[in-house]
């Protein structure tokens, strides 16, 4: 039974529908779908009680979108009224306990969480998802440095490793399903089953859309027969005769697809795109499961911006505390 004293956010008079702070706003998209997705309120039954693992959540999410580290949030946290008055925190924790909250944190959970944000929507059928990766910086150089070291001849001749993140996106709302990370450089085509079986766990698409990087007949076969969905993956070496490409599926590729429906696939680029320019293109962890941490919070950051922008949850509407109970027993 899940407990129900849940923080409920109380317009002050005179605040109108469209008043409401959109911090707030996205922590209350963080903390419901963090209740809903099963995840255990605390993480041991000898817990202090203090703080839940879903205001951890919380907290770590609005660390990640708005760019800080863990002493320059705690500092602004105390001056987030309404954040704190939201989640009706007795005091604010220290900034190491935030960062040990971070480490402990299952990415199980936060998998859940983020899949959860599809589960708020209404129930449609012919969803559509796209699939790409994209890499982030794990060094700190700045670009100017970068720059002045290619500049005087200085370039290196080893490539930089990097963190290699692949993402499936609903492409009709742009919310992140699934994903997977590893360090890269990596093929493309090692990620893909992991991303769809993922994201078919949290729903199910009739039409999957990824870029020729992902063209390989062990992919179409994984979608179209064990999945039952549709695959368009543009074919590569399109200079090959149809008759010498292997695969009965890539043949059918080389043959014609649905372009503009493949079209929509640079959405997920936009998705990428808006994660790096919102919350940075680089990590700032050092162990490899912090850093993996770190970009999880950052897809729930977004998945919650998103879904307040496309109104998934009921934002707007004041809710009595014997209401926001009903709800969640239910």
């Amino acid at each position: 039974m899940i407990e129900t004293n849940h923080p409920v956010w109380v317009e002050p008079e005179g605040m109108g529908m469209s008043t409401t702070p959109k911090y707030v706003k996205i922590a209350k998209a963080v903390y419901v779908c963090s209740v809903r997705s099963g995840m255990p309120r605390y993480r041991s039954k000898y817990s202090k009680k203090i703080f839940d693992q879903w205001i951890w959540v919380v907290l770590l999410v609005l660390r990640q979108y708005e760019r800080k580290d863990y002493r320059d949030f705690v500092d602004w946290l105390e001056i987030a009224i309404p954040i704190t008055e939201y989640l009706e925190l007795k005091r604010i924790p220290h900034y190491t306990s935030l960062q040990k909250a971070s480490t402990r944190m299952d990415s199980i959970w936060l998998r859940r969480i983020i899949a959860r944000f599809i589960r708020e929507r209404d129930s449609e059928e012919n969803r559509i998802v796209g699939i790409d990766s994209t890499g982030y910086r794990l060094d700190h150089a700045s670009r100017y440095y970068e720059t002045r070291l290619n500049y005087k001849g200085n370039k290196r001749k080893l490539r930089r490793r990097y963190l290699k993140s692949t993402i499936s996106v609903d492409l009709d709302k742009q919310i992140i399903v699934g994903y997977k990370q590893r360090r890269g450089p990596a093929n493309d085509c090692l990620d893909f089953p992991n991303v769809v079986k993922n994201t078919h766990r949290a729903m199910h698409a009739s039409v999957y859309i990824a870029d020729k990087g992902y063209d390989s007949e062990k992919n179409h076969k994984l979608v179209r027969d064990t999945i039952g969905a549709h695959l368009i993956i543009p074919p590569r070496n399109i200079g090959v005769p149809i008759h010498r490409t292997k695969g009965r599926y890539r043949k059918e590729m080389k043959k014609g697809y649905d372009k503009d429906a493949y079209n929509n696939r640079a959405k997920v680029e936009t998705v990428n795109s808006v994660v790096k320019r919102k919350m940075g293109d680089n990590i700032n962890s050092k162990k490899v499961s912090t850093q993996n941490r770190e970009l999880e919070f950052r897809y729930i950051a977004y998945n919650a911006r998103r879904s307040v922008q496309n109104n998934l949850f009921l934002l707007y509407v004041r809710m009595s505390t014997e209401q926001f109970k009903t709800i969640f027993c239910s």
